[in-house]
C-alpha cells in the first residue's frame, strides 16, 4: 500500500528550535486524526501537536522526542495530555513550512 509522506517543520512554542516531522497519509485510504505529546531536545518544554496517522506512519525526524500519542476516535486527547501536565486549551505550534511529498510503499 502507498503512503504519501509531507515533510513539515514546527517550532518549539518555548526556545523556537525547528522540529522536523514526516506526516504520513494513505491516500484513499482510512487515515487517523491525532497527534503526539512531544519534548522539544533544545529546552525540554512539552507540548502537543495534531498529527495524522501518529501511531503507524507519521514520525519525528529531529529536534523532539515523541512521549505519547493520542487517537481522535478513541478520544484520549484530554487524558493524554493531563498525564504530561498539558492544559487541553494549550496553543498548537503553528505549523510553518511545507516541504516535499514522498510516496513510499509499506507492506501490511
Amino acid at each position: 500500500m502507498e503512503v504519501v509522506h509531507r515533510d513539515e517543520v514546527v517550532k518549539c512554542p518555548t526556545c523556537e528550535k525547528p522540529i522536523h516531522i514526516s506526516v504520513g497519509r494513505w491516500p484513499g485510504g482510512d487515515n487517523d486524526s491525532g497527534g503526539w505529546v512531544l519534548k522539544c531536545i533544545g529546552c525540554d518544554h512539552v507540548f502537543p501537536v495534531n498529527v495524522k496517522n501518529p501511531d503507524d506512519v507519521s514520525r519525528v525526524d529531529s529536534g523532539a522526542t515523541i512521549l505519547a500519542s493520542w487517537d481522535n476516535d478513541i478520544g484520549n486527547r484530554a487524558e493524554v495530555l493531563a498525564m504530561h501536565g498539558i492544559k487541553e486549551a494549550s496553543a498548537q505550534p503553528e505549523k510553518l513550512l511545507l516541504l516535499r511529498h514522498v510516496v513510499t510503499t509499506v507492506a501490511i
